[in-house]
């Protein structure tokens, strides 16, 4: 099985060509944090999304994205030395989630303010009683 499900933010904004056959064929990299701190580091992935015209035009710098596609491994050769290159390919039907808008902070809630929205989802229920 070949899975992958990546979150991340976007490098540069997205780039949008043609196949010979007209299928728009959209690439892009993120950028994923690791750790914590001095031992926080950044990976790098490379994007490609067939048939994603519709939302290659919002997949700009900075957005937060979740990508659920396939590894695609290829070999190139350049100047006669071959190099190899790693890509995930995005699923063509829900591969692409957009997490957030250009510039918007990420923040996490308190755990007050968490406690808070699951209180109000609740009923008092009294002992012996069925909430639903």
């Amino acid at each position: 099985m070949n899975n992958v499900i990546i979150t991340g933010n976007i490098v540069r904004d997205s780039e949008l060509r043609f196949s010979q056959s007209g299928k728009g064929v959209c690439t892009f990299s993120i950028a994923v944090n690791e750790g914590f701190g001095d031992k926080k580091t950044t990976q790098y992935f490379n994007i490609v999304s067939f048939g994603a015209e519709n939302v290659c035009q919002y997949l700009v710098k900075g957005v937060k994205v979740a990508i659920q596609g396939r590894l695609n491994n290829s070999t190139y050769e350049k100047d006669g030395v071959k190099h190899y290159k790693t890509d995930i390919i995005a699923n063509n039907y829900g591969g692409i989630e957009i997490l957030s808008r250009p510039g918007e902070k990420q923040s996490s809630p308190s755990s007050q303010s968490n406690q808070e929205s699951f209180d109000d989802g609740m009923e008092e229920v009294e002992d012996g009683e069925m909430p639903f």
